[in-house]
């Protein structure tokens, strides 16, 4: 577990579990699995803590026989499947609390009350607390395929992805016949968890690896993602 305070950090205070197990058998097949707890101040006390799972699967097929009898020139490859669930809360701070507005400068806002109609400093809410604000959580899932031919002197990678992040923190407007702003050109609003994205995309990568005298290694990658 890890811990980070102070909010000179512009993220709050942190804190961290983590764990991860791994399994092979046989050389050939992989399995992975991770699983991570975070709590951040950031958020409000009814979801501070989020949840983030993985899981991953490999199954080496380079080290069957038939592959390495019948294409020689495979040196290593893999095909692979993973799933993982991702958090964010670099949020600005303080977006649980209610803010208020007393003009610019401060206390330049007056309201004007009795017969009299004196003018008195006041302050008027302009944005909501929001106490069930809640982690972004972004979902992602690979299906990817690894080669390495010729001796490793080049390297093949092709990967299928689907991105989804769901609970996007944004600003909603409310009206503010509840009370809220509505005063000198101040909006009212409330933020809360209400958009959702998601990409789907694959990404292709090919590398060459050359060794020749003099210990000169020459090395060259190209990467192209198409969404």
């Amino acid at each position: 577990s890890s811990s980070y305070n102070g909010y000179a950090t512009g993220f709050g205070n942190l804190i961290s579990y983590f764990g991860r197990v791994g399994y092979t058998y046989n050389n050939r097949y992989i399995l992975s699995g991770s699983y991570r707890r975070d709590g951040s101040s950031n958020f409000g006390v009814n979801n501070r803590f989020g949840n983030f799972p993985a899981a991953g699967f490999a199954y080496k097929f380079s080290e069957e026989n038939f592959v390495r009898n019948s294409l020689p020139f495979i040196t290593e490859g893999k095909v692979r499947v993973g799933w993982g669930r991702t958090g964010n809360n670099r949020i600005p701070l303080f977006l649980t609390d209610v803010n208020t507005y007393s003009g610019n400068p401060s206390g330049n806002l007056v309201y004007s009350f009795g017969t009299n109609e004196n003018f008195n400093s006041g302050t008027t809410i302009n944005t909501l607390s929001n106490p069930n604000l809640k982690w972004e959580l972004t979902d992602q899932t690979d299906v990817g395929l690894d080669l390495e031919l010729f001796n490793r002197s080049v390297s093949v990678g092709l990967d299928w992805y689907k991105r989804k992040s769901s609970g996007l923190l944004v600003r909603v407007p409310i009206p503010t016949s509840n009370g809220v702003g509505g005063v000198a050109g101040v909006t009212s609003s409330i933020v809360t968890n209400a958009a959702d994205a998601e990409n789907t995309g694959v990404e292709f990568t090919v590398g060459y690896n050359s060794i020749p005298k003099r210990n000169l290694q020459l090395q060259y990658w190209n990467k192209r993602r198409f969404q």
